[in-house]
């Protein structure tokens, strides 16, 4: 996933509202066949991951981005 925050939001205030917003919105939508599985109040791990890209520009991670998991880019199998 690839976000763009702006410099004056505090990036774990971000986060946790992102998490709260998709974890509504999945549990709403897929309430019957989650219901089993999920019984807390909480959807996502506490913990996330942020990392910087500094000079890279967001076309670049974009393109990235969104070529993940497209047959041509996996890892092909060496030889040894």
């Amino acid at each position: 996933m690839y976000i763009n925050i702006p410099l004056n939001s505090p990036i774990p205030m971000v986060v946790n509202k992102l998490k709260w917003r998709t974890s509504k919105v999945i549990r709403e939508e897929f309430h019957t066949e989650l219901k089993e599985y999920y019984w807390k109040s909480h959807l996502w791990a506490t913990w996330y991951f942020i990392a910087t890209v500094g000079e890279i520009n967001h076309e670049t991670i974009k393109n990235y981005v969104e070529e993940q998991g497209k047959e041509e880019h996996y890892t092909k199998e060496i030889e040894l």
